[in-house]
């Protein structure tokens, strides 16, 4: 397996213009969370990233030994057991009154095997199946990108077991959870649905970003 590229190579142009630069702080109620990590680091952007530990009570950290990782937080995974129909969820201290985006990142890192299937739910709603065996052939990463509204002062992230997909538990590298600027999406209508990304394209470059 080629080494992992840069997750920042993968595009120029932001979903939603993120204050995600080196040396910008993140707005009110904002997380990056490394899972299965030790303890905070700073990455090439300086972004800072900190253990999950504190926002989930299941799962275990296993490092991961991938030579080439130019992310970080990928270096490390928190893999949960497979129990039929379980769910393993962060809880997050929010502001009711605002939009986050969340932008969770898969790694499984070299395998023989084909990597879990499995689903991700946000406030108890099904929000997609995570499946990143086209991504582990190519040696990247899985992104997944939604803007959700918070329903109350905490968020919930979920990984649900689903039994028609695998046998297998689900895992996670990183979870990004963003607060929004109120400007952003004020005129979309959050209140029996989300926003999630279809793709990302870069413009006007020849080169990574």
């Amino acid at each position: 397996m080629r080494p992992l590229l840069s997750a920042a190579a993968a595009a120029a142009v932001l979903l939603l213009l993120l204050p995600l630069a080196a040396g910008q702080r993140l707005r009110g109620f904002s997380y990056q969370l490394d899972c299965g990590a030790a303890s905070s680091s700073t990455d090439s952007r300086g972004l800072r990233w900190d253990p999950d530990g504190p926002y989930v009570s299941a799962g275990s950290a296993r490092p991961l030994s991938v030579q080439g990782l130019l992310d970080p937080a990928l270096a490390s995974l928190r893999a949960f057991p497979y129990r039929t129909n379980a769910k393993f969820c962060y809880a997050l201290p929010v502001d009711p009154n605002r939009r986050y985006l969340l932008r969770p990142t898969f790694f499984y890192g070299p395998t023989s095997t084909a990597p879990p299937v499995f689903d991700l739910i946000v406030d108890g709603t099904f929000w997609t199946a995570v499946d990143t065996a086209d991504d582990v052939l190519a040696g990247s990463a899985s992104h997944y990108e939604a803007v959700f509204p918070a329903r109350g002062r905490n968020l919930t992230f979920c990984l649900g077991v689903n039994p028609d997909y695998t046998k297998s538990g689900p895992f996670i590298n990183a979870l990004q959870v963003i607060q929004l600027h109120d400007s952003v999406y004020n005129a979309t209508d959050f209140t029996g649905s989300a926003m999630g990304l279809i793709a990302r394209t870069k413009f006007g470059s020849t080169g990574d970003a």
